[in-house]
């Protein structure tokens, strides 16, 4: 798994809020993969595909977790990405998780599992309205 600086992690958070000039600048200077995490989480396959090919599979797993594969989640701890497993189950409004980022210091991720929970919650929503196009 790649290493982000705290800016990216950030930045990536402003990006789940649909900021289109933060997620410019996240492809143009090599973060793609967190754009695709996005768009894979709406329903891309194309998405996953270049997760997979581009050597990313802890997001399509992240996706996977949110998803309700708890497999997934073994997998991402298994492979040493239990920040990333944390950030999933905090999004998932699971308590121990958003206490564990918190005590770790690990804050801009924290912030990111945060943004992440609306995004989740809004698509929950999304899913169960009629009026909404499930195919975004």
């Amino acid at each position: 798994m790649r290493t982000y600086p705290d800016k990216i992690i950030i930045a990536w958070s402003e990006a789940l809020r649909g900021n289109e000039d933060i997620t410019g600048w996240l492809v143009t200077n090599g973060y793609a993969e967190l754009i695709m995490f996005t768009r894979s989480l709406k329903g891309s396959a194309e998405a996953d595909t270049w997760l997979f090919e581009n050597k990313h599979p802890e997001m399509v797993a992240m996706v996977e977790l949110i998803n309700g594969r708890n497999e997934a989640g073994e997998w991402l701890s298994k492979h040493g990405m239990e920040v990333l497993k944390k950030v999933v189950e905090c999004s998932l409004e699971d308590a121990s998780a958003e206490q564990w980022l918190a005590k770790k210091g690990l804050k801009a991720y924290l912030m990111f599992a945060l943004r992440l929970r609306i995004l989740v919650n809004e698509l929950d929503e999304d899913l169960g309205d009629v009026h909404k196009s499930p195919f975004r």
